[in-house]
């Protein structure tokens, strides 16, 4: 089995709503993604799924590191996911059998653009 590990936002300021960049989940079976807080947030997370299929355009150059031109542009928040936050921390989801094409994690701040929180998201899958 493989492991995919990957440190997917650095020191993301909480003032403002913020979508993460998305993780392709091509022959991945399971996945946790920790979200480390410090500072004092006023908001919400959640995790949100797609199922836009993947085009050459959504592919990553691996190699490369190259992102992809276009991403997924439809996405649903998965069920149970959300909860507030307002302390520094660590909260982790831990997903199996996945069946959606990316993943990506969402805050909703609620503190008016006045915290001074920041977020770290690490993602780690496991697959074929």
């Amino acid at each position: 089995m493989r492991t995919f590990n990957q440190t997917i936002a650095t020191n993301v300021p909480l003032n403002a709503n913020y979508n993460s960049p998305y993780v392709p989940l091509r022959n991945i079976y399971m996945y946790s993604m920790a979200a480390i807080i410090t500072g004092t947030p006023t908001g919400t997370l959640k995790i949100q799924a797609s199922n836009d299929p993947e085009t050459n355009d959504t592919q990553y150059n691996t190699t490369a590191g190259v992102p992809p031109a276009v991403g997924p542009t439809n996405w649903v928040d998965i069920t149970d996911s959300s909860f507030p936050v307002t302390s520094s921390g660590e909260t982790m989801w831990n997903v199996r059998y996945i069946g959606y094409n990316y993943v990506r994690v969402v805050y909703t701040d609620s503190s008016g653009g006045t915290s001074t929180a920041t977020m770290k998201i690490v993602f780690n899958g496991k697959g074929s």
